[in-house]
């Protein structure tokens, strides 16, 4: 049993994945995945390396922690194709999508080698399978083979012959490829820059290949959900190959070492390989995988190398069990696994929700920005509070196999306002839940909502007003409907057809769509109007005023896919990609073509509503101005608790501005900052908190800001770190401010050192005097006053007090 280990693999996450503490301001943490995909397990003589859903984890033995592999850690990306081991040598390898590779060593160290990924004169740059010899490593690419002294990290030779490569393997003194389905070989000796040295043995059809002897070589092939093991006899030096013997193997995966065997393992089972004094050279055994650890039928298996170690993957995470190789059967204790704590979503993490219980966290499925149509794939639900991510799915809706009755593409999670214990949510196949205490207490669909289809029932979006209504948009095969729930049935038990009221709107809710909008507002003076957007079809913007009735014969609207700018410029349509409110009310309405602000939605119920195109200006001394993220599509907007607007692209990184939107603070890229992908799905700036919470296509990110929602008082003021230690050198944050307060920071003797005014409830101080010098050991003190510089003033009051050790 790992019980020792689980506390320790649970010290270590927290230390290293996602420590709720409080961060430097401008640091970046990095929230590995860990779902159902399962795909690579290797194990070391010291470590047991993972990647589960791309990102990759090591258990040390000895020291029975957890090792979270990440962007902070010292990878280079965060997404990793494949892992590979050199079993003369104390390191893997791992290869990432965009064709970089990091070694890592059981000791720690990551070394970076990116030849491949930044060589200028090839395309088709993919890994696709990776052989040692010695210290000396074989890479084979799409574009051919690449060849490495491992020992100083450097590229020897390469070959570009323009043709795939998709194995490689090393015997008999040969190289041993399989390039453009042809097996092909050479001596070690010869160089490898020029396909016309290797000698072709023949066709051969295989994705991955491994040596078991100096003339017998296993190699599989996987084709959606067959796989085909082959026996292969070669003689390089005779330039002779055979295939002695081929085996279906559905789901043929990599083929990995078990000590001076090979193991090729897939979903149900796997096959030990061994040499043997016989005709073949060789004798296997296929063994059955214990049903117990097959869960969903994604899991990864390795044969350990101390004794008769099995170690295992799944959804439910790491495992250990024991292996009687003469028997051949296993040993699984139960109770034995070790789940790291880490975000779960399944298929990808693409969208969140601010909520009172945190911050839910969802699938990016069938969307248009950016572009994703997978709407077939099952949907999971994780709840991030105080900086820790747990699995919320529902038990009835999670994947099970080999029933279908499971989540369907979850597209919208909204948290009921009267029931913080509550919340709905819709998805592509199945309408929409209500999820109440983590259980379904109701299904919503066509039986109980008014549109007749049983087919394809979408529940897109969903919105409850100001007055506690429920909104949502229905798409079916047939049609799409804009549905309301008044208050008063929401929390009715069984709710039926009649109970729901149909917002009709001529051309609105028939189009095409994956991304319709329903913006209730909330400053006080617009709490009656919602705004509505297809985001697709004519892209109109529906301006809706219900009267606070949850009635329609009073309501009225204005609908309109053209706008007048601040410049009586009239431009438009173009695709509406996200709506939010700031905290003066505007409405920031992000496109396919940069952003607009709605600074008065009252007035856009009429002909006469105009809309601000924000411009930043250039500070380059010709006084012009460009329009805010023109030509850019936008994914995503937060504000934070200064009102400042965070902007997520589908291919240019994520945006700070200024409240106004008329300076861009950050900028930050896949190039100058952690994130591996300019590529933003959706971004949370979190209640009560300076974070700022990113969802990427290589999982989630935080971001500790600035800022800080602002409080009603001055009674929480407190300043981290605290005591400041010699060694730090940082920024010093002074949190629990009300808005617009100002700071002064004063030594023992009343001399101010420093002063500012917050925007929102919190100020970052160097540490320095206003000549920019580190201020002596002593403690400091905070003084904040409120009311401006005018006779409303409060006198000023120390706040906290900051130590300060140099």
């Amino acid at each position: 049993m790992l019980r020792k280990t689980i506390i320790s693999l649970i010290t270590a996450l927290c230390a290293t994945t996602q420590a709720p503490a409080q961060h430097a301001i401008g640091q970046w943490q990095v929230y590995n995945s860990f779902t159902t995909a399962a795909t690579s397990l290797i194990d070391t003589k010291k470590m047991v390396y993972l990647v589960n859903d791309k990102n990759l984890y090591a258990f040390d033995k000895d020291g029975e922690e957890l090792i979270s592999y990440n962007k902070n850690t010292g990878l280079s990306e965060m997404s990793i194709s494949e892992i590979y081991r050199n079993y003369d040598r104390d390191y893997i390898v791992a290869a990432y999508s965009n064709a970089n590779i990091d070694v890592v060593y059981d000791d720690g160290r990551i070394v970076n080698m990116s030849e491949i990924k930044d060589a200028q004169t090839v395309t088709a740059k993919t890994i696709n399978d990776i052989a040692f010899d010695g210290n000396v490593m074989y890479v084979a690419t799409g574009f051919g083979l690449v060849k490495y002294n491992m020992d100083s990290h450097s590229v020897l030779e390469s070959g570009i012959y323009n043709q795939e490569v998709t194995a490689v393997t090393c015997m008999a003194g040969h190289i041993v490829m399989l390039c453009n389905n042809r097996v092909m070989v050479v001596p070690k000796s010869e160089k490898i820059s020029q396909l016309n040295k290797f000698r072709d043995l023949g066709f051969h059809y295989a994705l991955n290949m491994e040596k078991l002897s100096d003339n017998i070589a296993v190699s599989t092939h996987r084709m959606m959900d067959t796989g085909v093991a082959s026996f292969i006899e070669i003689d390089p030096a005779a330039g002779t190959f055979n295939i002695r013997e081929q085996l279906n193997f559905g789901r043929a995966a990599a083929i990995r070492r078990y000590g001076d065997k090979l193991q090729l393992a897939n979903t149900f089972g796997l096959i030990l390989v061994e040499t043997a004094n016989n005709e073949y050279g060789y004798t296997y055994h296929y063994i059955s995988i214990p049903e117990k650890i097959r869960i969903n039928n994604y899991v990864a298996y390795n044969g350990g190398t101390r004794g008769n170690e099995f170690w295992y993957v799944n959804r439910d995470g790491l495992g250990r069990g024991t292996f009687d190789q003469t028997n051949y059967t296993f040993n699984i204790p139960d109770g034995n696994q070790i789940r790291p704590i880490a975000t779960s979503v399944d298929t990808r993490l693409g969208r969140m929700t601010q909520g009172q219980n945190g911050i839910y966290m969802y699938n990016l499925l069938a969307t248009r920005y950016p572009e994703n149509f997978d709407h077939t794939s099952h949907g999971s639900i994780n709840l991030l509070a105080n900086g820790i991510a747990e699995n919320i799915t529902p038990e009835e809706l999670l994947f099970r196999k080999p029933t279908v009755s499971y989540l369907y593409a979850n597209f919208k999670i909204e948290e009921d306002p009267s029931d913080p214990s509550t919340y709905y949510l819709g998805s592509w196949y199945e309408g929409m839940y209500k999820i109440k205490d983590g259980k379904m207490e109701q299904k919503l669909d066509w039986r109980n909502m008014p549109v007749d289809s049983s087919y394809a029932y979408a529940a897109l979006n969903i919105a409850f007003d100001q007055q506690k209504n429920l909104w949502t948009y229905i798409k079916t095969a047939e049609t799409s409907r804009l549905l309301m729930l008044p208050a008063e049935k929401v929390h009715a038990k069984n709710i039926q057809k009649t109970d729901w009221n149909r917002i009709y709107i001529p051309d609105f809710d028939g189009a095409d769509t994956y991304n319709p909008g329903i913006v209730p507002l909330r400053n006080p003076k617009y709490k009656n109007i919602v705004i509505l957007s297809q985001g697709w079809g004519n892209d109109y913007i529906v301006f809706y005023n219900t009267n606070g009735t949850a009635t329609t014969t009073d309501d009225r609207y204005r609908m309109t896919n053209k706008f007048v700018d601040q410049d009586s410029k009239t431009f438009g349509p173009m695709r509406t990609t996200a709506i939010v409110e700031d905290l003066n009310g505007s409405v920031w309405v992000g496109t396919s073509d940069g952003v607009f602000a709605i600074h008065n939605a009252q007035a856009m119920l009429t002909d006469n509503g105009t809309v601000e195109r924000i411009k930043v200006p250039r500070n380059d001394g010709t006084m012009l101005a460009d329009y805010l993220l023109a030509n850019q599509t936008v994914t995503a907007i937060a504000v934070d608790g200064a009102n400042r607007k965070w902007i997520g692209t589908s291919a240019s990184g994520l945006f700070l501005t200024s409240p106004d939107g008329r300076q861009i603070l950050e900028h930050f890229t896949s190039e100058n900052s952690i994130l591996s992908s300019d590529i933003i799905y959706d971004i949370v700036c979190e209640n009560g908190s300076n974070h700022v919470y990113v969802a990427t296509p290589t999982g989630l990110l935080c971001y500790n800001s600035s800022s800080a929602p602002a409080e009603d008082n001055l009674s929480d003021v407190y300043a981290f770190p605290n005591p400041v230690k010699p060694d730090y050198t940082g920024w010093i944050t002074i949190k629990g401010l009300m808005d617009d307060t100002l700071i002064k920071i004063a030594d023992a003797s009343g001399n101010v050192l420093y002063h500012t005014r917050s925007e929102g409830g919190m100020v970052i101080w160097d540490g320095c005097n206003e000549s920019g010098e580190r201020v002596r050991t002593g403690v400091y003190y905070v003084f904040a006053s409120t009311g401006g510089d005018g006779a409303q003033k409060k006198e000023a009051k120390v706040v906290t007090k900051i130590l300060v050790v140099n």
